[in-house]
């Protein structure tokens, strides 16, 4: 499950002895470590009401991934490892769970949490196959000298934030949002003086406001992605028909690729 920054993540562990029965340790220390590397340890951590039973509500304060080790000491020894994911606040999917539970006609909320995850990967499919953001997203990337020009990998850019070549912030740059090419000066005659991985970027790039085409692929790629995980894809040729490209098994069906074939030729100002 995907939590959002801010949000207190119940985590929890139930601790049994050889025989498989409940059983309490001595001492039992829960152990975070965060997406920087820090670590939070709590110890002791009480058992709950129920025996065997660890619960501990962490606080998230970074986005990213995070690791978790429940140890137990005592006459009984136990240890569980885990993970969890913090989503980024500014890095959302192309639409809301609004619109997706309103596409796929769900009413009930039993599986929003769900649902978010399968719209970050909807999001994520499509922005791999078009090969462009397709939603407001901030880079820093790392580029060498030696030419006037540098590409930037993800386009179209709406702003750059910072450039440092060779350690001297720049301000005198050129740049075509659409191609991410960022050129050294407006004539074309200097060059980035960045040895290999001398000049870094910081920008923004993808669309303020996702075009309707680009939200309808990504609203189909999560129905058929919703479909196919629940097992009610019909039994037809999955070859026939305009949605199916070659077998359901494939994660983006040809509706979305041609939603999105603009986009990946040559996309929009």
């Amino acid at each position: 499950m995907t939590y959002d920054l801010g949000m207190a993540v119940r985590l929890s562990t139930s601790v049994v002895d050889l025989s498989g029965a409940a059983a309490n340790v001595s001492t039992m220390t829960l152990t975070v470590t965060l997406p920087d590397a820090t670590t939070s340890v709590v110890s002791p951590v009480t058992v709950s009401a129920t025996t065997g039973s660890y619960v501990y509500d962490f606080t998230t304060t970074q986005a990213g991934r995070h690791s978790v080790k429940w140890a137990g000491t005592g006459s009984v020894l136990w240890s569980f490892t885990d993970v969890f994911d913090v989503r980024d606040s500014a890095d959302l999917p192309v639409v809301g769970l609004a619109d997706a539970k309103r596409h796929l006609n769900i009413t009930s909320t039993t599986s929003d949490d769900e649902l978010r995850r399968f719209l970050d990967v909807a999001t994520d499919l499509c922005e791999n196959y078009a090969g462009r953001a397709l939603r407001r997203r901030t880079f820093t990337e790392t580029h060498g000298g030696g030419s006037p020009t540098l590409l930037l990998r993800w386009t179209p850019v709406i702003s750059v934030t910072t450039v440092t070549d060779d350690g001297t912030a720049v301000t005198d740059y050129l740049l075509e949002p659409e191609s991410g090419v960022l050129w050294r000066d407006d004539d074309g005659l200097l060059t980035w003086a960045g040895s290999r991985r001398g000049v870094t970027v910081a920008y923004v790039a993808g669309y303020t406001s996702p075009p309707a085409d680009v939200q309808q692929a990504v609203l189909e790629a999560l129905r058929h992605l919703w479909t196919t995980q629940r097992g009610t894809m019909s039994g037809r040729n999955p070859l026939a028909g305009d949605e199916y490209a070659n077998g359901t098994g494939w994660s983006l069906p040809r509706r979305v690729t041609e939603l999105l074939e603009p986009y990946r030729m040559v996309g929009i100002a």
